[in-house]
């Protein structure tokens, strides 16, 4: 019988298979090229330049939506002391026998949740005194921080440090001086633009830097309408805190330090003047003026500013607002028939 071994006859079946081993018709995957790379690092920037202007624009309207939030608390604290004083408070005291000054920031304190630090502030005192302010320290009454004294948006310094050492807050909310100038030095302010109307703070009443006589207005003499007449805007400061501007410096007096005027429409290209500011920042133009002053509404909000009216709202207006409009919405009592749109 003819014997045939198997494992002879298929030397070949010893042979393993391996999963490892190539299969027929199969390639290996090599890496990335360098153009694929690039077309992938490419189309990645394009994604992020499509989405970054979004979220930069959402970001600004929470940060506008705060500073809107920021005006409504002055607006209602107007309101609140306008309910106890039956009038809107001062806008500023400055006399020399007593030494005493005060603005409407202080007065505001009682109606903004800010009791405790209204009752730390000693009203027979000036501003510069102790325990108002202390000479190089952030510890006074008027140093202290308060959320709604800036707007998000801005950049500009949250305190007026230098050349003075009496070092206090700014803040970016202001009151409304109307159709008229502040002059440098005591007297009757002056409207260079024409119309003889008032607006809640200023002038006819207040006299430049003698504040005694500075009117309480009443809602009764806003004739205009609480609804058409601007109580309160947004202003700029500047960045620098080696240079005095007085814009934005809402703690003292004089000269337009806490409030804008409509002689210029918001965020306007005119420069400001004003005896101390910076030189020409951008988005703030300002020409240091010895004589009258003046400041325009300003803010970093694309396109316009936010501005509180008397009945408590709070309107954003448009940098392309009709100027006749803008100085209506400034005065209590001309008699026009603009509402701010």
């Amino acid at each position: 019988m003819l014997h045939v071994d198997l494992h002879e006859a298929a030397p070949f079946s010893r042979v393993r298979w391996n999963p490892c081993s190539h299969a027929p018709g199969r390639r290996r995957r090599g890496a990335f090229t360098l153009v694929e790379l690039l077309v992938v690092i490419a189309i990645i920037g394009i994604l992020i330049a499509l989405l970054l202007p979004a979220v930069q624009a959402a970001r600004e309207a929470a940060r506008r939506s705060q500073c809107t939030n920021n005006l409504k608390q002055w607006a209602l604290g107007m309101q609140n002391y306008q309910d106890t004083n039956r009038a809107l408070p001062i806008p500023a005291i400055k006399q020399t026998t007593p030494a005493l000054i005060r603005t409407y920031v202080v007065a505001l304190w009682p109606y903004m949740e800010q009791t405790p630090l209204y009752q730390t502030y000693n009203q027979n005192l000036s501003n510069y005194s102790a325990p108002n302010c202390y000479v190089g320290e952030l510890t006074g009454a008027i140093a202290k921080t308060v959320p709604y004294y800036w707007c998000p948006s801005e950049i500009g310094r949250k305190y007026f440090q230098m050349p003075s050492n009496w070092w206090r807050t700014n803040g970016h909310y202001v009151l409304n001086w109307g159709n008229w100038n502040l002059p440098s030095a005591a007297g009757s302010g002056s409207n260079p633009t024409g119309g003889l109307y008032a607006a809640p703070f200023g002038a006819p009443g207040a006299k430049g830097n003698d504040f005694t006589q500075a009117r309480a207005t009443r809602i009764a003499e806003i004739t205009d309408g609480t609804s058409n007449t601007m109580v309160m805007g947004e202003i700029r400061t500047t960045s620098d805190p080696n240079v005095a501007d007085c814009r934005g410096d809402f703690h003292n007096v004089p000269g337009p330090r806490f409030c804008f005027m409509t002689v210029t429409g918001p965020n306007s290209t005119i420069p400001d003047q004003c005896g101390q500011c910076s030189v020409n920042p951008v988005g703030m133009p300002c020409l240091q003026a010895g004589g009258p002053s003046y400041v325009a509404a300003r803010s970093l909000h694309p396109g316009g500013v936010n501005v509180a009216l008397c009945d408590g709202s709070v309107r954003f207006v448009a940098d392309t607002v009709d100027l006749r409009v803008w100085r209506a919405a400034g005065s209590m009592n001309g008699g026009e028939a603009m509402p701010l749109e």
